[in-house]
């Protein structure tokens, strides 16, 4: 009767054995950007990161389906709002060939780290011309809204309107060619990026260089 019982009682450890717990997520901010990436390497596999603001979804990708890792998977949330309950989910397809997912992972993020409007210039110092970055928080459907980007110098007079207008939710890259309203190269020294928006204000300091 023992030897009849073992087969059953294998099968009963085998299916209440836990499963593997799920890579811890680890949120950070850059800038007021958040930052969300799991816990391991995944070198030569490729993920796709999604998020809802429901456990069971609808999910949609942050980022583009099938990104190469070299390491670490992460992605930064351009687009995220604060005090808004978020899930996030990791599909990745392993070296291996293994398909695997992980999460949904929640997250709030509080309004006193998470900047909804934000500037940046690259590079930062720099000389000549150079790529400045406008994000503005929420999603793609809530439309465009009303911006300015001006830069001042260390007086407090405009120099340069950069950009005035309407400007959809998430990141838009603008050139600017690093001279002022009238033309002329801005010499070295200290300016300030100010953006302007319905939804908030930063100001960056661009220190330009001979």
């Amino acid at each position: 009767m023992i030897r009849r019982m073992l087969p059953a009682l294998a099968a009963l450890l085998l299916t209440a054995s836990p499963a593997f717990a799920d890579p811890q997520l680890l949120v950070s901010y850059r800038s007021g950007v958040p930052h969300v990436q799991i816990e391991g390497d995944y070198a030569h596999s490729t993920y796709t990161i999604l998020r809802a603001t429901r456990a069971e979804g609808p999910f949609a990708p942050i980022t583009r389906h099938d990104v190469l890792c070299l390491g670490t998977c992460f992605a930064e949330d351009h687009t995220a709002l604060p005090d808004i309950e978020y899930w996030y989910r990791f599909d990745l397809a392993l070296a291996s060939g293994a398909l695997v997912s992980y999460g949904p992972y929640r997250v709030t993020y509080s309004g006193a780290v998470l900047r909804p409007a934000r500037a940046q210039v690259f590079p930062n110092p720099g000389s000549g011309p150079v790529t400045v970055e406008l994000t503005l928080a929420g999603e793609a459907a809530q439309g465009g809204i009303a911006v300015q980007a001006s830069l001042f110098d260390a007086q407090g007079r405009r120099v340069r309107d950069l950009y005035r207008g309407s400007l959809p939710r998430g990141l838009t890259s603008l050139p600017w060619d690093g001279r002022d309203d009238a033309g002329a190269w801005l010499g070295p020294g200290l300016y300030f990026l100010r953006f302007t928006t319905p939804i908030g204000s930063s100001v960056t300091r661009v220190l330009r260089t001979r």
